[in-house]
């Protein structure tokens, strides 16, 4: 049940989910960028139990209470405990619902697309963002992916300080890029270019060592187009792909850089974007056909969620 005093449009579902969270106590949180608002849930049984409606289904740049914020094509999902950090992209901003509260804050970002890049070192709140795309919680530090820029980088929690984590670079040189989703496996960080159709790994410390290209047209294997989502696969030790491009997911085992296509579907994926993974599940945001899936990711077996609002 959506929380009391909350007119939601409950016949609507979902329109073009875009990004994912979960975690093993059945939360699930869905950027549904086509309403501009966050829902978030319980996966129960075949059903997505929503129990959070997050914005006030309106674009916009409003912090405040759940049913007054206001976001505009929220993508990118960090989930935990009781705080949910979304990557407003089309607000230029990252945000942050609190669960607890009921409340939305702004933690980085002025509203307005950088003009001649990103610059960190100042107050994140007056720092300008570009689509930042995805967002990735480890330890204190949340890495964004600016896809505007197709650099990645690394908000510090505790001093609040925004710095350059990794540059649209290769050996030195400038190269093109669009950095979208984030994952880890606990040791490095997966990056998913969709310009350069490709998946790259790189350290958690810059100065860690060599950004290195794993699969896609810079890889050894694999053939990717505008790869969009990442999860890392607790359940095979796996990294999850979605081949948005392709209209597929994959999986890349890191130390072979194979990359398998996963099959079969009972319905053809339309432009994959979001990809979470909870145990042995995976929930995959079918952007196109406007809905989520969840993969048993031992036996592959799949199921549509039925949006509970």
């Amino acid at each position: 049940m959506v929380e009391p005093g909350l007119d939601r449009r409950a016949a609507e579902g979902l329109r073009a989910p875009g990004c994912l969270a979960a975690d093993i106590e059945g939360w699930l949180a869905v950027s549904d960028a086509g309403h501009d608002r966050v829902l978030v849930g319980q996966s129960v049984g075949d059903s997505f139990d929503v129990e959070h409606v997050v914005g006030r289904g309106e674009p916009g740049l409003d912090d405040g209470p759940f049913d007054e914020a206001a976001f505009r094509d929220p993508q990118g999902l960090a989930l935990s405990g009781d705080l949910l950090i979304v990557a407003d992209r089309g607000n230029h901003a990252v945000r942050m619902i609190d669960l607890r509260s009921h409340e939305v804050h702004t933690m980085a970002g002025t509203g307005e697309p950088a003009v001649g890049g990103v610059r960190g070192g100042g107050d994140p709140l007056e720092t300008a963002l570009h689509s930042p795309w995805d967002v990735l919680l480890w330890d204190y530090d949340l890495f964004v992916t600016m896809a505007g820029t197709g650099e990645i980088w690394r908000l510090d929690l505790r001093d609040r300080t925004l710095a350059l984590h990794a540059p649209r670079t290769e050996g030195g040189e400038p190269r093109e890029a669009t950095a979208m989703a984030l994952a880890t496996d606990g040791h490095s960080l997966y990056v998913a270019d969709a310009a350069a159709d490709s998946i790259c790994r790189i350290p958690f410390e810059p100065e860690g060592g060599e950004v290195e290209a794993l699969a896609g047209s810079d890889g050894d294997h694999g053939d990717l187009r505008g790869p969009a989502g990442l999860a890392w696969g607790q359940g095979n030790h796996r990294l999850w792909i979605a081949d948005s491009g392709h209209d597929r997911l994959r999986m890349l085992e890191p130390g072979t850089r194979r990359v398998e296509m996963v099959e079969p579907f009972a319905a053809r994926l339309d432009g994959p974007t979001g990809l979470a993974s909870a145990g042995h599940l995976l929930f995959v945001a079918d952007t196109g056909h406007d809905r989520v899936l969840r993969v048993d990711q031992i036996d592959k077996r799949v199921t549509e969620l039925a949006v509970e609002l």
